[in-house]
Order: structure tokens, then sequence, then C-alpha cells
């Protein structure tokens, strides 16, 4: 554990003290034990840390472990759990002598999303493409709802710059609850080999005409549209597996007439070392 140098000050009543402090497993492991009456922990967004901390993604910017008067953990419990289960140290703001009361006060702000992170990078259609990556994730996880961090996400668009490309193409679907899905669809089906697929694909859920008889995208976006605001409306989940499935079906040119939901999300080549280290970057038109 390193220490910078403490500033003390009193700010509206109480006697602070802030520094930068290193964090290793069992220095967040001992401020743990003073962790309460706090909220319940987040485990996806712990499992997320994780994974940045191991990657040694994790990024100082200033967050703060707030402690109370008394030792009492106040904030940072889901990034202290991190650093204990990851066995990763990590560096904080550390800010002591504070109310108990302010714990009210704490994370009432708005969340700073993937999307808003990309959008002041200057990226197009910034929360459709920070979407369209979580879908390439989730693809390549074959886990649907499986998020990456922001670091990830990142990671991932460095990987895959044309994504925005796929993106502004999958904003022309009628569909507007499929629009990013077919993005990351259409991104992925170009990478594999097939972009003339690809750009059919989108324009059968843009112009509702079947490129061929049993056409399986044309049979799903017709499902879709037909059941939308219905009892009969499919989950997000399902459209997911079946959108994967019916592009599976649409690049081989197998007509059908039924769409049996598939046991796996998944569209052939593209994995989760194509996702993060793609050996050749295919063009997409």
């Amino acid at each position: 554990m390193t220490n910078a140098m403490k500033i003390q000050q009193r700010i509206q009543g109480m006697d602070v003290e802030i520094w930068v402090e290193n964090i290793n497993p069992a220095r967040a492991a001992y401020l743990l034990r003073k962790n309460t009456n706090n909220r319940s922990l987040k485990a996806p967004n712990i499992v997320r840390m994780m994974r940045d901390m191991n990657a040694q993604h994790w990024q100082f910017n200033g967050d703060t472990i707030r402690i109370a008067t008394d030792g009492e953990l106040l904030d940072g419990q889901n990034r202290l759990t991190a650093c204990a289960r990851s066995g990763q140290d990590f560096t904080a703001l550390m800010i002591t002598g504070l109310d108990k009361r302010v714990k009210a006060t704490i994370d009432s702000g708005s969340k700073r999303t993937i999307g808003d992170r990309l959008m002041m990078a200057g990226v197009p259609n910034a929360n459709a493409t920070a979407a369209a990556i979580n879908y390439l994730w989730q693809i390549a996880h074959g886990v649907f709802g499986l998020v990456p961090t922001a670091s990830e996400a990142l990671d991932v668009l460095a990987a895959h710059p044309q994504i925005t490309t796929s993106v502004t193409k999958g904003l022309t679907a009628r569909s507007s609850g499929m629009k990013t899905k077919i993005s990351a669809i259409h991104y992925i089906a170009a990478y594999t080999g097939h972009p003339q697929a690809a750009d059919d694909y989108v324009a059968v859920w843009a112009s509702g005409v079947p490129c061929f008889i049993g056409d399986p995208v044309h049979l799903l976006r017709e499902r879709i549209l037909k059941t939308r605001n219905t009892p009969f409306a499919l989950l997000p989940n399902h459209q997911m597996r079946l959108a994967c499935h019916a592009m599976n079906l649409f690049i081989a040119r197998k007509p059908t007439t039924v769409l049996k939901h598939p046991e796996k999300m998944r569209i052939p080549g593209w994995t989760i070392e194509d996702l993060l280290h793609p050996t050749t970057l295919r063009a997409v038109g």
C-alpha cells in the first residue's frame, strides 16, 4: 500500500482527509469489514471489474472510496470486492471523515454509458454503435445479455472499426427493436466472408421484400412486425437467437416455412478470438 500526501480540510462541518492510495487485496478485504449498511453487491458489475483488473485495463479516473468518521465504508464496495476476488491491486482516491448521512446523495447522478463514451470520442451513431458492440460480444460468447466493460467495448471498436458502417446500414431496418441486432449480424456476415449476403440481409429488413422463396429473414421480419405489442411478441433473447439462425440459413440459401429456436446463439466463423484478435480485417462495404 502506497499513500501520497494527505490533504486535511474542514468542509461543511466535516474534518475530511483525502489522498491517493494503491489498494491491494488485503487492504480491500480490510475495508470491506466495515461495509455494514450498504446496498446489495452488483455481481455482474463485479465480474466486469475483475475482467478489467485482470487484463490490466483498470484506469485511475478519480473515482473515490468514501469512508465515514467511524470507519464505515460508504462507497466503493463493488470495486473493493473485485480487487479482493481478482487478487489485483488498483489505485483510488480515498476520502475519510464523512458524515454517514451523505450516503443518501452518493451515485445520485446519471451514470456515463458506453454510448456516452463513444459520443465523446466522436463515433457516429454512438449509442447504436455501443449496442451493436454489445451484440458482437454476446454472439461471440454465445450468451445473450453479457455486457463488455467500457475498456472491452473500446477494444472491440479498435479491432473492428468498420462496425460503424454496419450500424449505418442497420439503422435503415424497419423494426426499431432489431436495428442494432441487425447491425451486428451484418458486420459478422461481412467479416466472415459474406459481404453480399450481409447487404442483402439488411435490404430484406429494410424493404420487406424477400430475396428468394422461403427467405428465413423475411419470415422472421414479418413475424416480429405482426406480433409486436401483442402477447405473442418475441422476447429480445429469442429475437437475437432467431436473427442469427435466420442469417445462417440465409447465407446457405436454405428456404424455410418455420423458424425453430436454435439451441445456441452463434454464427460460424465468429468466435471470441475473432472478436478480440481478428487476424484479417475484411472490408465492410
